[in-house]
């Protein structure tokens, strides 16, 4: 069961054609089959730098393999074997084992997925009336902290009801003692049609969202006035933890930060040729950002390689955390 809270969203600020939202849905599979670099090196570090201390540590996939490390590129460590590509970890740790729990969706149903073991808590059906899609959110109130913290979150997913309305669905979700999730009602929050991609506010009031045509585009959820935020064929955005500026990438360009409001547009990485830097995703301190980087340039591979790299907010002290890794990583985001 679900209810309709919200309005329609508008359409505000418009780009071009880009593929860079979705490049992480061909470079999966890519890494997931790269038996051709088969040795990653648990020890190594991808070396010191970038701007001072950056906080938290990353998450990355090896294949379907989740791994953790430190922000520096060292501690590398394996956690679960197989999450079946989820993404956006929770902010908060959970359960007496302070695990954290990605989103994952599969044939219209929206599950939570621990981290440690992949052990999946269903948190939507499909049945109820409401079909999720592949992009999700936790909401940002989920405590950026290294303390156990069973507050009640939510969830910001992109679904289709069985009347065929479009947009943005929240469902609260609480943890158990046990630090298992478990969710109330759907709502329908923002009616909005061709959501690709999209991140949500630090408050959670609004969405910065990247639509079908590859505008990019902030609406506010509560139904007031949409602020612009133009990009040139956008993708992947990410918002700060202070609200004041969403990074995204551009196609043939590179990863930008950019206000809300459309303003202080800066370019932080350039493409170069053979080469897209995507996913760029800020730090929950907002000191940093982290980004994957996709090179066919100078590699013995016909696939390229597939590194991930962090610099500050400003965009200096870039830094490869992933260059002791012989095999394809993707970027999952900060823990």
């Amino acid at each position: 069961m679900y209810m309709q809270t919200g309005s329609k969203g508008r359409l505000i600020a418009s780009a071009g054609v880009a593929a860079l939202a979705t490049l992480g849905l061909w470079l999966a599979p890519l890494a997931a089959s790269a038996d051709h670099k088969p040795n990653h090196n648990p020890g190594g570090g991808g070396g010191g730098g970038g701007g001072g201390d950056c906080g938290s540590g990353t998450m990355y996939f090896v294949g379907q393999q989740l791994w953790s490390m430190s922000c520096d590129g060292s501690n590398k460590t394996a956690l679960a074997a197989d999450v079946g590509w989820s993404n956006d970890p929770s902010r908060a740790l959970h359960g007496p084992d302070s695990n954290r729990w990605f989103l994952r969706a599969s044939n219209g149903d929206l599950f939570a997925v621990r981290d440690v073991d992949g052990f999946e808590a269903q948190l939507t059906d499909v049945s109820s009336g409401v079909a999720a899609g592949s992009a999700a959110r936790w909401s940002k109130d989920d405590p950026a902290t290294s303390a156990v913290d069973e507050a009640d979150s939510f969830i910001a997913f992109v679904g289709t009801d069985g009347f065929g309305v479009e947009g943005i669905y929240t469902v609260a979700v609480a943890f158990d003692a046990d630090g298992i999730p478990s969710a109330g009602d759907v709502q329908l929050t923002l009616a909005v049609v061709g959501v690709v991609v999209f991140d949500l506010s630090p408050d959670a009031g609004a969405i910065v969202y990247v639509s079908s045509s590859w505008e990019l585009i902030v609406a506010d959820l509560a139904g007031g006035s949409s602020l612009i935020a133009t990009g040139t064929d956008a993708g992947a955005p990410s918002w700060a933890p202070d609200g004041s500026a969403i990074a995204f990438t551009i196609q043939n360009v590179g990863v930008a930060t950019i206000r809300p409001d459309g303003s202080n547009l800066k370019i932080l990485v350039r493409r170069k040729p053979r080469a897209t830097p995507f996913f760029p995703d800020f730090s929950p301190t907002g000191s940093h950002i982290l980004y994957g980087y996709f090179d066919r340039s100078g590699s013995d591979s016909p696939i390229g390689s597939l590194e991930i790299y962090r610099m500050t907010a400003e965009g200096r002290g870039k830094v490869n955390l992933t260059e002791d890794i012989t095999e394809l990583v993707n970027p999952v985001g900060w823990r």
